[in-house]
């Protein structure tokens, strides 16, 4: 059984390393080692959508997929750092050019996230724009639907969905009780400040 869990990850691994090295700029960072922890992170049927080498405090990838934006650094053997940002939270992104390099930016209900020397600027680029397409999807999708929740009734359940994918990665071993409990109070206090 272990060795089927095994070839299983490796086959995960390796369909994500395609999905990468199929991206602009993928083939540049292909062979991190943090994308070995990416099936741990990412739902089975998650696509990665665009990757970037960037710096957000240290170096790490952000990753856009189809349901979301992702940090993620491997600052040890044992510790995994995931920072997750939903599309239905991210208000917009924000791309500026810094020599050959870009740094960019998103406004999440009220605050900015932000993240520097995304290289190359083009490859930064096409990301912000691939990226504000799901935004606006999102919102177009939000907006048609007969019976929208109130936007306390949906930033609930956001919180609600955030916190059980944490719980998921606590559980999982990549999040220590520690990262757990800074993740989920930075989500809570968020949803306070948006639900007010």
């Amino acid at each position: 059984m272990n060795n089927s869990n095994s070839t299983s990850n490796e086959d995960r691994v390796n369909d994500i390393r395609e999905q990468i090295r199929s991206l602009d700029g993928g083939d540049k960072i292909v062979n991190q080692r943090v994308i070995n922890d990416l099936p741990n992170v990412l739902q089975e049927d998650e696509q990665i959508t665009g990757a970037l080498t960037v710096f957000h405090g240290v170096l790490g990838l952000l990753i856009a997929t189809d349901s979301r934006v992702l940090w993620v650094n491997r600052k040890s053997r044992k510790r995994l750092t995931v920072e997750e940002f939903f599309y239905e939270s991210i208000t917009s992104i924000r791309f500026e050019v810094k020599g050959r390099n870009a740094d960019i930016s998103l406004n999440i209900s009220g605050y900015t996230v932000s993240f520097s020397d995304a290289s190359p600027r083009e490859t930064a680029q096409s990301f912000c724009k691939s990226v504000e397409a799901y935004i606006t999807n999102k919102r177009v999708a939000r907006g048609s639907k007969e019976n929208q929740p109130s936007p306390n009734q949906s930033t609930v359940t956001e919180m609600l969905d955030a916190l059980e994918r944490l719980g998921h990665l606590r559980d999982r071993g990549v999040l220590s009780d520690l990262e757990f409990t800074e993740q989920k109070r930075r989500i809570l206090s968020i949803t306070n400040s948006s639900c007010k």
